[in-house]
Protein backbone atom coordinates (compact mmCIF):
# COMPACT_ATOMS: atom_id res chain seq x y z
CA UNK A 1 0.00 0.00 0.00
CA UNK A 2 1.20 2.96 -1.09
CA UNK A 3 -0.62 5.48 2.00
CA UNK A 4 -2.64 7.07 -0.90
CA UNK A 5 -5.94 7.96 0.14
CA UNK A 6 -9.40 7.15 -2.62
CA UNK A 7 -11.70 4.41 -2.95
CA UNK A 8 -8.94 2.64 -4.67
CA UNK A 9 -6.16 2.66 -2.66
CA UNK A 10 -4.15 0.01 -1.92
CA UNK A 11 -5.82 -1.68 -5.01
CA UNK A 12 -3.92 -3.01 -7.71
CA UNK A 13 -5.57 -2.29 -10.97
CA UNK A 14 -4.12 -3.51 -14.23
CA UNK A 15 -5.32 -1.17 -17.38
CA UNK A 16 -4.74 -2.38 -21.24
CA UNK A 17 -4.52 0.02 -23.34
CA UNK A 18 -3.32 3.27 -21.12
CA UNK A 19 -1.53 5.45 -24.06
CA UNK A 20 -4.73 6.68 -25.48
CA UNK A 21 -8.94 6.77 -25.83
CA UNK A 22 -10.50 4.97 -23.05
CA UNK A 23 -7.77 2.80 -21.52
CA UNK A 24 -6.11 6.06 -20.93
CA UNK A 25 -8.93 7.71 -19.35
CA UNK A 26 -9.50 4.97 -17.04
CA UNK A 27 -6.01 4.89 -16.03
CA UNK A 28 -6.40 8.48 -14.87
CA UNK A 29 -9.67 8.15 -12.91
CA UNK A 30 -7.75 5.29 -10.96
CA UNK A 31 -4.76 6.80 -10.21
CA UNK A 32 -7.25 9.89 -8.94
CA UNK A 33 -8.67 7.17 -6.54
CA UNK A 34 -5.28 6.01 -5.40
CA UNK A 35 -5.42 2.74 -7.11
CA UNK A 36 -1.06 1.22 -7.81
CA UNK A 37 -1.32 0.62 -11.70
CA UNK A 38 0.12 -1.48 -13.62
CA UNK A 39 0.21 0.04 -17.65
CA UNK A 40 0.22 -1.25 -20.83
CA UNK A 41 0.35 -0.32 -24.39
CA UNK A 42 0.59 -2.70 -27.34
CA UNK A 43 3.36 -0.30 -29.39
CA UNK A 44 6.36 2.12 -29.06
CA UNK A 45 3.77 4.41 -31.42
CA UNK A 46 2.00 4.72 -28.54
CA UNK A 47 4.98 5.88 -26.04
CA UNK A 48 5.56 8.39 -29.06
CA UNK A 49 2.71 9.83 -28.89
CA UNK A 50 3.12 11.00 -24.90
CA UNK A 51 4.68 14.19 -23.56
CA UNK A 52 7.37 14.28 -21.16
CA UNK A 53 5.11 15.36 -18.72
CA UNK A 54 2.93 12.20 -19.32
CA UNK A 55 5.85 9.85 -19.25
CA UNK A 56 6.86 11.30 -15.63
CA UNK A 57 3.68 11.77 -14.19
CA UNK A 58 2.89 9.51 -11.22
CA UNK A 59 0.04 9.46 -9.28
CA UNK A 60 1.85 9.80 -5.81
CA UNK A 61 5.79 9.55 -4.89
CA UNK A 62 5.76 5.93 -3.85
CA UNK A 63 4.80 4.52 -7.23
CA UNK A 64 6.46 4.69 -10.46
CA UNK A 65 6.17 6.54 -13.42
CA UNK A 66 6.63 5.62 -17.14
CA UNK A 67 9.99 6.83 -17.25
CA UNK A 68 11.07 4.96 -14.38
CA UNK A 69 9.73 1.99 -15.78
CA UNK A 70 11.49 2.83 -19.33
CA UNK A 71 14.82 2.74 -17.37
CA UNK A 72 14.03 -0.35 -15.47
CA UNK A 73 13.39 -2.21 -18.39
CA UNK A 74 16.30 -0.96 -20.35
CA UNK A 75 18.15 -2.24 -17.47
CA UNK A 76 17.18 -5.46 -16.91
CA UNK A 77 17.28 -6.05 -20.90
CA UNK A 78 20.93 -5.25 -20.82
CA UNK A 79 22.05 -6.95 -17.36
CA UNK A 80 20.07 -9.91 -18.56
CA UNK A 81 20.65 -9.99 -22.15
CA UNK A 82 22.89 -8.20 -22.97
CA UNK A 83 25.44 -8.62 -20.10
CA UNK A 84 24.57 -12.11 -19.18
CA UNK A 85 23.51 -13.75 -22.28
CA UNK A 86 26.04 -12.03 -24.32
CA UNK A 87 28.96 -11.20 -21.74
CA UNK A 88 29.21 -7.97 -23.37
CA UNK A 89 29.98 -4.86 -20.95
CA UNK A 90 26.94 -3.33 -19.83
CA UNK A 91 27.08 -1.17 -16.79
CA UNK A 92 24.24 -0.55 -14.76
CA UNK A 93 22.60 1.26 -11.90
CA UNK A 94 19.37 -0.28 -10.85
CA UNK A 95 18.32 1.93 -7.85
CA UNK A 96 18.82 5.27 -10.26
CA UNK A 97 15.79 4.00 -12.29
CA UNK A 98 13.67 4.28 -9.69
CA UNK A 99 14.90 7.17 -8.27
CA UNK A 100 15.18 9.39 -11.26
CA UNK A 101 13.26 12.56 -11.35
CA UNK A 102 15.04 14.75 -13.27
CA UNK A 103 12.51 13.99 -16.16
CA UNK A 104 15.05 13.01 -19.17
CA UNK A 105 13.11 13.72 -22.88
CA UNK A 106 11.38 10.59 -23.55
CA UNK A 107 13.37 11.61 -26.54
CA UNK A 108 16.35 10.24 -24.79
CA UNK A 109 14.73 7.42 -23.04
CA UNK A 110 12.99 5.86 -26.02
CA UNK A 111 16.27 6.27 -27.86
CA UNK A 112 18.35 4.23 -24.93
CA UNK A 113 15.98 1.83 -24.69
CA UNK A 114 15.83 1.10 -28.98
CA UNK A 115 20.11 1.01 -28.81
CA UNK A 116 19.82 -1.70 -26.06
CA UNK A 117 16.86 -3.77 -27.48
CA UNK A 118 19.00 -3.59 -30.56
CA UNK A 119 21.97 -4.57 -28.76
CA UNK A 120 19.88 -7.63 -27.24
CA UNK A 121 18.87 -8.45 -30.68
CA UNK A 122 22.02 -8.80 -32.14
CA UNK A 123 23.15 -10.98 -28.83
CA UNK A 124 20.36 -13.27 -29.56
CA UNK A 125 20.82 -13.68 -33.04
CA UNK A 126 24.32 -15.19 -32.40
CA UNK A 127 23.23 -17.76 -30.38
CA UNK A 128 23.15 -20.97 -31.67
CA UNK A 129 22.00 -24.17 -29.92
CA UNK A 130 24.68 -25.39 -28.07
CA UNK A 131 25.24 -21.51 -26.71
CA UNK A 132 21.62 -21.82 -25.09
CA UNK A 133 22.31 -25.18 -23.15
CA UNK A 134 25.80 -23.14 -21.88
CA UNK A 135 25.01 -23.07 -17.83
CA UNK A 136 25.43 -19.14 -16.67
CA UNK A 137 25.43 -17.09 -13.68
CA UNK A 138 23.05 -13.94 -14.38
CA UNK A 139 22.04 -11.53 -11.50
CA UNK A 140 22.53 -14.37 -9.17
CA UNK A 141 20.74 -16.68 -10.72
CA UNK A 142 22.50 -19.99 -11.96
CA UNK A 143 21.36 -21.84 -15.38
CA UNK A 144 21.24 -21.91 -18.98
CA UNK A 145 20.34 -19.29 -21.07
CA UNK A 146 17.17 -20.59 -21.76
CA UNK A 147 16.79 -21.43 -17.93
CA UNK A 148 17.97 -19.94 -14.99
CA UNK A 149 17.62 -21.62 -11.51
CA UNK A 150 17.73 -20.60 -7.75
CA UNK A 151 17.87 -23.31 -5.21
CA UNK A 152 16.10 -25.74 -8.20
CA UNK A 153 13.29 -23.27 -8.96
CA UNK A 154 13.01 -22.53 -12.47
CA UNK A 155 12.78 -18.63 -13.35
CA UNK A 156 12.35 -19.28 -17.49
Amino acid sequence: MTGATGVLAGRICLVTGASRGIGRAIALRYAREGADLILTARTVGALEELDDEDVWWRPNEASNSIGNLLLHLRGNVGQWIVGGVGRREFERHRQREFDERTHLPRRDLLARLKATLAEADEVIASLDAESLLTRRQIQGYHGTVLQSEDGGESLS
